[in-house]
């Protein structure tokens, strides 16, 4: 199932106001790349948008790959 761009933003809108309001950071792998099937250039304005617009320190990972599936 393709990767919902609206649900991620609505997601992220409200991690980012409970990670505002316990002044914490988030981390993450590029949540959507993956099994979703997004591009990165569609995700990370929207990391931009919601997270960092409410000054949440975000970090985003690059995950090794590991050759296969679990």
């Amino acid at each position: 199932m393709p990767l919902d761009i609206a649900a991620l933003e609505r997601c992220l809108r409200e991690l980012a106001d409970k990670a505002a309001r316990l002044h914490a950071g988030v981390h993450m792998p590029r949540i959507g790349t993956g099994l979703g099937g997004a591009a990165w250039s569609d995700i990370e304005p929207l990391i931009g948008a919601t997270l960092l617009a409410a000054g949440v320190p975000t970090t985003v990972y690059d995950l090794p790959l590991t050759g296969g599936r679990r």
